[in-house]
Formats: structure tokens, sequence, C-alpha cells
């Protein structure tokens, strides 16, 4: 895949005990501040989301930058996209920065975060074949699944997609196969 995003270098992490020790101080620092602005890359021939490249969050004198990629590939990165840029990837499409362009990012622009978390999900593999009983051999593994800023008023997940970026106001999902990870 070919892109340009202005200065952008993605720091793909595919490990939260890895992502955390790298990252930590610097998310726990976001606690407090209050979400000024958005952006997302837009298509303009299709008038829509390309969430295939980073989500981008202004909050206060920093620009915290989130892609997903992979199952389970997270970047998480500082003040290097320059929004008034033209982005440009491996499509034919007409490519620029939006502002606050989904409801979750609207939702969110202005207010505090009040916590951090990594959210993770448990993928669960079955050998189907042979069907022989004594040769079935379950995996499981706790995948890295993106990242929740829990607000004044909800929440923003940034979050795997499979192979591209998701969006919510909502928490993930609890349960045995969900879970989220206070920074």
């Amino acid at each position: 895949m070919t892109w340009e995003i202005s200065g952008w270098k993605p720091d793909w992490q595919s490990n939260t005990a890895a992502l955390l020790s790298q990252r930590r101080e610097r998310l726990r620092s976001l606690r407090g501040h209050r979400i000024d602005a958005t952006w997302l890359v837009w298509i303009n021939d299709l008038d829509e989301w390309f969430a295939d490249l980073p989500v981008v969050l202004q909050i206060g004198e920093r620009q915290l930058e989130v892609c997903n990629q992979k199952f389970d590939d997270l970047s998480i990165t500082w003040n290097t996209i320059d929004v008034h840029i033209t982005p440009i990837a491996w499509v034919d499409w007409s490519l620029t920065w939006r502002r606050d362009a989904h409801p979750a990012l609207s939702r969110a622009v202005g207010q505090t975060i009040r916590e951090v978390h990594i959210s993770e999900h448990l993928f669960t593999t079955s050998r189907v074949h042979p069907p022989d009983p004594l040769q079935q051999h379950d995996t499981a593994a706790w995948l890295l699944g993106g990242l929740v800023l829990e607000l004044d008023n909800g929440y923003l997940h940034v979050f795997n997609a499979l192979d591209e970026n998701g969006l919510s106001d909502e928490p993930p999902q609890s349960g045995p196969s969900n879970k989220m990870i206070t920074v």
C-alpha cells in the first residue's frame, strides 16, 4: 500500500503490554483535557469516510493520531500529521481531511477525557478438519482492539474494524470475550 499523509509515520503495535510500556504516561496525560476538534480522511467522489487512514484528535496543544490495520495492529502517534495537506493513498479517489465528520466524533468534541483505556477482544479458532475429536485443538488469544476514551458524557472508541478503523460513542461490550484495560 502506498500512502502519504504529511509527516505521519505509523508505529504499529499488536501487543497491549508493549503498547502500554511505550505510551502509558503519554496516554494518561490526556486525562482532564478537552477534545477540541477531530479529523477523518474523506473520499470526495463518494462523500464518505475512508476508514483505512488515521483518526486525528486535537486535544489542546496536542494532536493524537490513531489508526488500526490487520486484525490487531494499532498505531498511536502524536503531532505528526498536518491536516491542511491533502492526503494521498493507494486509491484513485480524491481525498481530503474533513473536520468532525462522524457522529461519534461530533459528540466527543468539547468533552473532557476522564479516563483512557485499551480494548481487547478474545479471538478463538477451532480446528474443524480432520473431524476427529482427538485431534481438534482450539486456540485463543487476546487481540489489541483499540483505544477507548471515557468522556464527561459517554465514550469515544476508535477500534479495529477488520483492517480499518471503526468509531463508536459506546464502550466495547462487556463480557468474557471483551475487556478494557485502564491505562
